[in-house]
């Protein structure tokens, strides 16, 4: 379940309606988390409910996504509201994950002129991307399918960004009530709805980009230029509409439309909240006491990290023993060593001339033509180089051994840092550094970029993870309300971990009986959700992907634990019941006593044959 157990509220809790309203927080992942959450909205949508009238996924009322997880979300909440059902998501998504080459679609569209012609968008990958996922998944969708109240059976949403205005989450949002009560952005940035609908044109394959694009993979996606289109005459978001519709606040509450000349970057979702979660948790206080009576948290990440590993010096092969004074000495030998040889070829050039002037003999003449012309060539390629070479600050100041201290203060300009460096740390740093051994300063690169990496991708992720999710479980308001479903739960790594949280850490009194369901047979199932817990995150499976058969693993892997942690969850709520400590109704505790047996039933399968319902519906 989670590495935050839950504090038991001491007075007796009332749960009027379980499962009837569910919310879904689907975390990002890349492929990896979209399949895990196809795979546990697969299992919701295996279980009927006892009076006939459709499905457990039918009850999920609102759906909160980040980055991979908004592919199943975005499908899925179309779809539905299109009168489409579940197996034709789960079919056109594993299609697109298994049998598509999304990454060459969208080199293929990055590569093609006429892909770009008459727009505004950026060429880049996360547009070329973009262009995939329009034509591919969404068919030229836009919000504005999720403009009314969800009616029955079908979904609110919330697809979530990041905004590098304020650096804070951005909801790309509807409501269950009115589509007009909650902002559709940020406190600090949002778009405006009830003066400008320009927010429905936007394409659910740009908001998909938005919500997806991961740190050190994509560039972010900007606003406005890279949501407009023109499909055709009557299928197009322009500048204007766009640039009308966006509000920017700033902390003291003063308000501007975004200047024309201002861009907004958007990325990954998950930088500022990798679960969804917190946007189902502010969904939830909509309502009094509560607007969901469970909210299902389907995760692909963990607090598991691996240590930082320092990077060593190296000294070998005898190059990286130099330093930069060794290479420029060698660089401005090499110099005057082309100057020379262009100056003694003008001088050939000059007599080859004078020759062709001035001798009556014809061999002769035609010798001084064919040399005159081939050192002709060689002067004019060393004039041009020399002159490039003349013109580069860069080079000039090598030869007066600093590193150009203006070209580095622009980068760091465009780079955002220049309030770290001034001209005179600078200008220190470049006399130092070129002194400094070739190895050293690799060392000194690679140390920088892998700690920056393993900072953002790694510990500020995680402590933002750890953050909501101790927020999440120290309200008592969410007991008995909240499902942990992570892709770890029954790998193989996970295995003492999960006995350890049966044997300490549960909050409610599981019997032998659920201990012995709950833990024992399992074998069959912890492989297979060991490679599926170690799949890198990606928006492609590649061929040794395919090879491995990983999409048919995470997807059983979502469908099994989905069924595992359901089961625990319904045991809790009987035995809750049964201690004293819940209250249930009495026609809704037979509802659950009965999807009880039904979750048993498979997961009693599942153990005997993971892969039972990805079969079936690879059937439909």
């Amino acid at each position: 379940m989670t590495e935050v157990p839950a504090n038991p509220d001491p007075v007796k809790s009332v749960l009027p309606s379980p499962f009837r309203r569910i919310a879904l927080s689907l975390s990002g992942g890349g492929f990896r988390a979209a399949s895990y959450s196809l795979g546990a909205m697969s299992y919701l949508h295996q279980l009927r409910k006892s009076d006939g009238s459709g499905t457990y996924l039918d009850n999920v009322c609102f759906v909160s996504s980040t980055s991979g997880g908004t592919f199943p979300a975005a499908l899925y909440s179309k779809y539905i509201r299109e009168g489409k059902n579940f197996p034709m998501v789960y079919k056109d998504l594993m299609n697109l994950m298994g049998e598509q080459d999304l990454l060459g679609k969208a080199l293929s569209i990055l590569n093609d002129d006429k892909a770009w012609e008459g727009g505004v968008k950026q060429r880049n990958m996360i547009n070329a991307f973009a262009k995939a996922y329009d034509e591919l998944l969404f068919k030229k969708g836009n919000f504005s399918i999720f403009d009314e109240p969800p009616g029955q059976g079908q979904c609110a949403v919330c697809f979530n960004s990041t905004d590098f205005y304020k650096g804070m989450s951005f909801r790309f949002q509807s409501d269950s009530n009115n589509m007009h009560h909650v902002k559709l952005g940020s406190e600090y940035l949002y778009l405006d709805k009830a003066n400008n609908r320009a927010y429905r044109k936007i394409k659910l394959a740009d908001i998909l980009a938005a919500s997806s694009c991961f740190p050190a993979g994509f560039e972010p996606i900007d606003f406005p230029h890279d949501f407009t289109y023109n499909d055709s005459p009557d299928h197009q978001l322009n500048l204007d509409e766009l640039n009308d519709s966006m509000l920017i606040a700033e902390y003291d509450e003063t308000k501007q439309w975004l200047p024309k000349n201002q861009r907004v970057g958007f990325m990954d979702g998950g930088i500022t909240d990798n679960q969804g979660l917190y946007s189902s948790m502010l969904a939830d206080n909509r309502e009094k006491p509560y607007a969901f009576d469970l909210i299902l948290v389907s995760d692909v990440t963990s607090y598991f990290m691996d240590p930082y590993e320092p990077v060593p010096v190296l000294e070998e092969p005898e190059w990286r023993k130099r330093n930069f004074s060794y290479y420029l000495d060698k660089f401005g030998l090499y110099m005057r060593r082309i100057r020379i040889g262009w100056m003694a070829s003008i001088l050939i050039l000059l007599a080859c001339l004078i020759t062709i002037a001035a001798t009556p003999n014809i061999y002769l003449r035609d010798s001084a033509f064919l040399l005159g012309g081939i050192f002709f060539t060689i002067s004019a390629i060393i004039a041009v180089l020399l002159f490039y070479l003349n013109r580069s600050s860069v080079i000039r100041l090598f030869f007066k051994r600093q590193l150009p201290s203006d070209d580095i203060t622009e980068l760091l300009n465009q780079l955002k840092l220049n309030n770290n460096f001034s001209k005179e740390t600078i200008a220190r740093l470049s006399a130092y550094l070129t002194d400094t051994r070739i190895g050293s300063i690799e060392q000194m690169i690679k140390a920088r970029g892998a700690s920056l990496i393993t900072l953002s991708m790694d510990v500020n992720l995680k402590n933002t993870r750890r953050l909501i999710y101790e927020m999440f479980y120290d309200n008592c308001k969410f007991n008995n309300r909240r499902m942990f479903n992570v892709i770890y739960e029954l790998s193989t790594f996970n295995r003492s971990n999960r006995q350890y949280r049966f044997d300490h850490k549960l909050n409610w009194n599981a019997r032998t009986e659920d201990r012995a369901l709950l833990l024992e047979g399992v074998d069959r199932l912890n492989p297979i959700a060991e490679d599926a817990r170690n799949m890198g995150t990606t928006l492609w499976f590649d061929q040794q992907n395919k090879k491995d058969e990983m999409l048919k693993k995470i997807v059983a892997t979502g469908q099994f634990t989905t069924c595992a942690n359901t089961l625990e969850y319904i045991l809790s709520l009987l035995r809750e019941v049964e201690d004293g400590r819940l209250e249930i109704p009495s026609d809704k505790l037979a509802e659950i006593q009965e999807l009880g047996k039904k979750v048993t039933e498979d997961w009693i399968r599942f153990k005997k044959d993971p892969y039972f319902l990805l079969e079936k519906y690879s059937m439909v």
